[in-house]
Order: C-alpha cells, then sequence, then structure tokens
C-alpha cells in the first residue's frame, strides 16, 4: 500500500492536470431540486444537460454556442484518458475503464449516456473556444495598453530632459538678471554722486541764461531811448553836420539785438461772430492717400494754398490744398532724414516762405528750400536725442524743437545769414541759444502762440507748460493724467490740452483758470482751433469730435485707423486730419 502510495505521489509530480480541465473540475454546479411527485419516472432522465440548465440561461447569448457532434470524436476523449492513466501507471484503473466502457458502448441506455456526455462537451468546447477568444482580445489589448505606457513613458523622458533644459536656463537668466540689478544699482548710487554737481550747473546755467535776457532787454531799451533822443534833436544842428565827401557803402540790414518784440498784431482778436453750437462738420470726398504710414505731422502755410505732411515712413511731402484750383497735387517729396519723420512746417515769414524746417526721430533737424528742392543746412543737435516736434516764431526766425531729452532747445536763424552762407557753400550748423527745461519725461509737442511771444511744451508727463522765454520761466500749467497734447487757439487766448485718457481742459490764458472740463471715450492724439465760429477738432484714436463752447459732438466714428495729427487752414478754411493709415482727410 506503501509503494502505491509513493508511486501515486511520483507520478502526480510527473503529471500535472492542464488548466481547462483543472477550470471545469473546478466549476460548481447548481443541481436543481425535484419534488417526490416529480421524482417518480423522471428520476432516471436526471443527467448532465438537466444540470446545466441553470448555467446555461444565465449566460449571455454569444456563449450558448452549441458545436454539432461531428465536431466531437469520443475516440479522442477515449484515448485521453487511456493515455493519461497509462502515464499514471494505474493499470488496474486502465482495465477496470475499458471493460466497463466496453459494456457501456454495446447497451443502449450506455449509448445513450455518451451521446448526452458528448452534448455537454461540446457545450463546454463552446464556452472554451469562447474564452479563448477573450483572453486574445484582451491580450491584443494589453499589448496596445502597453505600447501607450511605453510611448507615454519616452513623451514624460523627453518632457523631462526639456524641463531641466529650460530650468537651467531660468537659473542663468535669474542670475543674469540679478547681475544686471546689481550693476543697475551700483550705477543709480554714483549717478546720486553727481545729481549736487548737475543740478548746481543747471542753477547757474538758468541764472546765467536770465541775466543775459536780462540783459539784452535792457540793451534793447537803451538804444530804443537813443533813437527817440536822436530823432528829436534839432534840424538845424542835424544841417551843420559835416558832408560826406565819399560814397557811401551799400546798406545792410541790421540783425535785431533781441529775438522777441514786445507786441504783435493779431489779425485774429478782432470782433468774431457769436459761437454757433449748430455748426455741422461734412467730411470731404476729397480723401488723399499720402503716405504708406501714419502721418505724424500736417500743417498748412499761412499764405499759399500748399500744405506739408511727414510720416513714419520717413519722407515729407507738399500737396495742393483740397479747395485749391488743381487739388492734392504731389509738388514735393523729401526723404532726407534715416528714421522716421516726426514734424515738418513751413517758415512763417512771408520773405522766406518757401523755407521748410523738418525733424526726425534720429534727432536731426534740417531746413529745405522746396522752390529748388536743396537742403539749406542742418542745426546742430545732441547725438542719440529723438526730436519729436517743432514750430516757427510768428516773425519766422525763432524755431523751438521738442526733445526726448526733456528739453525744448530754441534756434536763432537769420535767413538772410543761412541763405548766404549756403550760396557760398559754406557748412553752417546753427546752435541753440536757450534750453527750456522743467518736464520730467520727453517733450512731444510745442508751439508759438499765435502773434505773440508765449510758448506751450507738452509730453509724456501729463503736464503741459507755458512758457515765457524772453525769461525762461513757467507762467501757467495745466496738469492731466496722462501723455498730452495741446495748442492755442487763433487768437491766442486760449488753451486746450488732452491726454491719452480722454480728459480735455480750455483754459483762459489771461486768467489762468479753465473755461470748461470734458471727458472722451477715448484718447485724444492731435487737437487744433478753427476761428471762434467753428470751435476745437478733437483727433482721437476712434474718430474726430469737436467742441464748441464746452459742447462736445461726435464728427466721425472709426475703427479702421486712428487720427495722429490735424490742422486749421487759415488762408480759406477747413481742417485736414492725418490718419493711421497714411490717409488725408478733410473736413468743411
Amino acid at each position: 500500500m506503501s509503494q502505491h502510495t509513493a508511486e501515486t505521489q511520483e507520478n502526480d509530480k510527473k503529471y500535472e492536470v492542464p488548466t481547462d480541465v483543472q477550470r471545469i473540475l473546478e466549476t460548481n454546479y447548481e443541481i436543481p431540486t425535484f419534488s417526490d411527485d416529480e421524482a417518480g419516472d423522471e428520476a432516471d432522465d436526471l443527467t448532465l444537460d438537466v444540470v446545466q440548465k441553470p448555467v446555461i440561461a444565465a449566460r449571455p447569448e454569444s456563449a450558448q454556442t452549441v458545436l454539432s457532434d461531428t465536431l466531437v470524436n469520443n475516440a479522442t476523449i477515449e484515448d485521453y484518458l487511456k493515455n493519461t492513466l497509462s502515464q499514471l501507471n494505474l493499470v488496474k484503473t486502465l482495465n477496470q475503464f475499458q471493460s466497463e466502457y466496453l459494456e457501456m458502448s454495446r447497451n443502449q441506455s450506455g449509448q445513450r449516456k455518451l451521446q448526452q456526455m458528448n452534448q455537454s462537451n461540446s457545450q463546454l468546447l463552446a464556452e472554451n473556444m469562447q474564452l479563448k477568444f477573450q483572453v486574445d482580445q484582451l491580450t491584443l489589448q494589453n499589448e496596445k495598453i502597453v505600447n501607450a505606457a511605453v510611448k507615454a513613458k519616452e513623451q514624460f523622458m523627453k518632457l523631462r530632459q526639456q524641463r531641466d533644459f529650460h530650468r537651467t536656463k531660468h537659473r542663468q537668466v535669474v542670475q543674469e538678471k540679478q547681475v544686471l540689478v546689481n550693476d543697475l544699482r551700483r550705477l543709480r548710487e554714483h549717478c546720486q554722486l553727481y545729481q549736487p554737481l548737475i543740478m548746481e550747473l543747471n542753477t547757474r546755467y538758468d541764472k546765467l541764461l536770465r541775466q543775459k535776457q536780462l540783459t539784452d532787454i535792457a540793451r534793447d531799451k537803451a538804444q530804443n531811448e537813443l533813437k527817440k533822443i536822436q530823432m528829436n534833436q534839432p534840424v538845424a544842428e542835424q544841417q551843420e553836420a559835416p558832408k560826406q565827401t565819399t560814397k557811401p557803402k551799400a546798406i545792410q540790414q541790421i540783425a535785431p539785438t533781441s529775438h522777441f518784440k514786445n507786441s504783435y498784431v493779431n489779425p485774429f482778436t478782432g470782433d468774431c461772430e457769436l459761437l454757433n453750437q449748430t455748426i455741422k462738420y461734412q467730411i470731404s470726398g476729397a480723401t488723399v492717400k499720402a503716405h504708406d504710414a501714419a502721418i505724424s505731422s500736417i500743417a498748412f502755410h499761412r499764405s499759399l494754398q500748399v500744405c506739408t505732411t511727414a510720416s513714419a515712413d520717413g519722407s515729407f511731402k507738399v500737396f495742393t490744398n483740397f479747395n485749391a484750383p488743381s487739388p492734392n497735387q504731389l509738388m514735393v517729396r523729401g526723404q532726407p532724414h534715416s528714421s522716421y519723420v516726426t514734424g515738418a512746417k513751413f517758415n512763417t515769414n512771408n520773405n522766406f516762405q518757401s523755407i521748410l524746417a523738418s525733424c526726425a526721430g534720429d534727432g536731426t533737424v534740417k531746413l529745405f528750400n522746396i522752390s529748388n528742392q536743396t537742403e539749406v543746412c542742418a542745426l546742430k543737435t545732441l547725438p542719440s536725442v529723438q526730436a519729436w516736434g517743432l514750430d516757427w516764431h510768428c516773425e519766422g526766425r525763432v524755431l523751438a524743437v521738442a526733445n526726448s531729452d526733456k528739453s525744448v532747445r530754441l534756434y536763432d536763424l537769420n535767413m538772410n545769414q543761412v541763405l548766404q552762407e549756403f550760396d557760398q557753400g559754406e557748412d553752417s550748423q546753427p546752435q541753440s541759444f536757450s534750453s527750456l527745461r522743467g518736464a520730467t519725461r520727453a517733450v512731444t509737442n510745442v508751439q508759438f502762440q499765435p502773434y505773440g511771444n508765449l510758448l506751450q511744451v507738452s509730453g509724456a508727463d501729463g503736464i503741459t507748460r507755458v512758457y515765457d522765454p524772453r525769461a525762461n520761466t513757467v507762467i501757467s500749467q495745466i496738469k492731466l493724467n496722462n501723455a498730452c497734447k495741446a495748442c492755442f487757439d487763433l487768437s491766442g487766448q486760449y488753451i486746450a490740452a488732452g491726454d491719452l485718457d480722454g480728459n480735455l481742459i480750455m483754459q483762459d490764458m489771461r486768467t489762468s483758470k479753465a473755461l470748461f472740463k470734458l471727458q472722451v471715450d477715448t484718447g485724444i492724439n492731435c487737437l487744433s482751433f478753427g476761428n471762434k465760429q467753428n470751435g476745437l477738432l478733437i483727433g482721437t484714436k476712434k474718430g474726430m469730435f469737436c467742441s464748441v463752447d464746452g459742447t462736445l459732438k461726435q464728427i466721425l466714428r472709426t475703427e479702421s485707423f486712428q487720427c495722429e495729427s490735424c490742422d486749421y487752414n487759415t488762408v480759406s478754411g477747413g481742417f485736414a486730419v492725418g490718419t493711421s493709415d497714411g490717409q488725408m482727410v478733410f473736413l468743411i
């Protein structure tokens, strides 16, 4: 007995039951219960098929596939069992199985049981095939998931490498930033050491400049008194003067001793009509495509039917007016600067009405003679200082230039001498005789009072200052919130200032009090006064407005362009507006 047990254990170690057979053997089938009445003749018909009905009913339809009997071979099962018993050396069991199987195959009841067993085997094989198909599907899904996981891992590795690279670069940038911050701090500390010296030099410069202006004024008064004394001398004394025996020299023009006179006659200060609040502006159909870039400046000639434009494309042009006999004709085009042109205006002196001054972002200021299209001279400027605007005095001799170094430089241009030097081939560079300071940021707009000596200066610091250049002093200020532009009216009695936040203030120069304040829904880029009847034109980022006696009216609303510059035609009336897309729009 012990020998048989050892033999059985050794055979168990050599043979392992297949997984499919093990799963079938471990399956618990539910055996249906029958009542005593039904347990009569039907007790002999209780087969495996009856036992598996609840299990088959609980399976899905796809699992109820039954193979045909032809697919099941009893000999295969018989051979499998015989081979298994033979391998396990169960000789007695094998002989007993062969005898019983042969006896059962000869009886009808045995054949019926074999058929039932074939049916149950076909169902088990169908279930086995379905499970194998599911295993194959799961294997494919598993392979896809594994491939996706591998790709995700590779992507993760790439992202981690990129993260490490950018992290290293970020650390380098932070270190460089810290070095720059330290250098900037040291530079500021170094500049603060020179700040008292610079303030002292500015104070001494302003003091000397005031003394010079006062000396010029006193000298002018003395010369005027001397002329009066000479004119009041008796006639007899004049007759007793010795006669000249030699031929007198040619009369030469004597340069004035002062840059500004005490008073001028303004033709626009006479009686004007009452303000008309019902006036309506109309846009003329004569819209001109003047430049390829924004028009930074537009200005009419005081006595001729021409206007000039300056643009960010680096050129200035001269056109005939829209209401001239030959309207909107291009007369002159110049591109003398190496950067964008910020301003261009005609000389206000009728004797030199063909002289045009222009300034640019490269800091250069040049004079041109548009009659023969030649460059007359270039003014002496500081390097790396941008020029943002210019304006002529009413006499046409003094030129004011707004600069990015927070100053306004005044140039004394004796055009007779300048043209004479140009004709002789001399390269002259006139220097500024005065600088107006006080702005805390770049100065972008400058304008002389019409037929007056005052000068308005406005810029990025949001403050409009009115200077008296004869004494280099500020006589009035208008404070706004953002970078601003300002302009005088034609009479010189009022000044309007507007900023990029849409704030507009009108102030009386005689009382230095604000007449009214308005709020526009968009930033103000340019301002221009017409005559008193037409009021004030306001160019903004989203259209044009007009203000008459404190009443704001909208002329044009647009999103396609911005109003960059505007000017009023004092010869024939009407406004011209330069836009950000290089067009000139006329209002009549």
